[in-house]
């Protein structure tokens, strides 16, 4: 599911457009478009933020969930997740909180910024290779569309922006609530965004998590080791043990009980393919098996 802002869904130009409350409206009423009430999210870093929210704001709505390179929304209040060092390490926030001088940094010289970002050291894949000059040229594309590069911004313009909450708008949250749905974090070792600390001590906030810290991964870590990654997401799914030589597994586990539900696995991702089915401002396509989700 391209979420909104990206890919070939709609771009809002207003931040309060992107509130946390219309980004969870979103994935509900594209659940809601495919006929179904339940789901399998499956999301990575701003579409793993939303997934917080949904699975604390409507449990109901969710059977289970995989998160990758996207922390808990707790870690950024604890001075033990969110330490100086990654303070540092989330410089961009401030930057983006001017989308105008934000977007010239990101777009000047062709997007070359995107481009580090993606496939450069230390911020992009490790694995030489697996983002292409294709895949860069398309997602330059995507962002160089009218108001894209804008709407992007707009996820964190809106998530400093108080005024932009009105009462009707808030929803109940991982802040407030613990996650009952059972939750697989991946993220990875060399992850240039994220520290180890951020992904720590889970069962503080989490009913049934198991959090797997994955060697050779970077931020994009479906793209670094995909059938790894795919592998542990059908491991979770299936119920079978998650395991790998050198990585770190903690699993917390609650007396939440299992609940039948449709097996939808739907993506939450800035990417740029396609969707077939329109809901509002997004676009989601289906997938038909865990091994999709890479």
């Amino acid at each position: 599911m391209d979420m909104r802002g990206f890919g070939f869904s709609d771009r809002p130009k207003h931040p309060r457009r992107f509130t946390m409350s219309r980004l969870v409206r979103d994935v509900l009423e594209c659940l809601a478009a495919l006929g179904h009430t339940r789901c399998t999210l499956v999301a990575h870093d701003w579409g793993g933020m939303v997934a917080w929210h949904v699975a604390a704001a409507h449990p109901e709505a969710v059977q289970r969930m995989v998160v990758l390179a996207s922390p808990h929304p707790r870690a950024y209040l604890d001075p033990a997740c969110f330490t100086p060092q990654q303070s540092l390490r989330s410089w961009y926030f401030i930057l983006f909180q001017a989308p105008r001088l934000a977007a010239v940094y990101m777009s000047h010289s062709d997007f070359k910024e995107v481009d580090s970002m993606l496939r450069k050291a230390p911020r992009g894949v490790i694995v030489d290779g697996t983002i292409t000059d294709q895949d860069v040229d398309r997602t330059k594309a995507l962002l160089g569309r009218p108001g894209a590069l804008r709407a992007a911004l707009n996820y964190y313009v809106a998530s400093f922006d108080n005024q932009s909450r009105r009462p009707d708008q808030i929803l109940k949250t991982p802040l407030e609530s613990t996650i009952s749905v059972p939750l697989l974090v991946l993220y990875g070792q060399q992850d240039a965004a994220f520290l180890p600390s951020m992904f720590q001590d889970y069962g503080r906030f989490c009913a049934d998590v198991t959090t797997l810290m994955v060697e050779g991964c970077s931020h994009w870590m479906q793209q670094d080791r995909p059938s790894l990654i795919s592998e542990h997401i059908t491991c979770f799914l299936r119920g079978k043990p998650l395991c790998e030589p050198g990585c770190l597994v903690e699993k917390t586990t609650g007396t939440s009980e299992a609940r039948e539900a449709v097996h939808l696995s739907a993506k939450l991702s800035t990417g740029s393919g396609e969707g077939k089915v329109s809901s509002r401002c997004c676009k989601v396509t289906p997938l038909p098996s865990a091994r999709s989700h890479t």
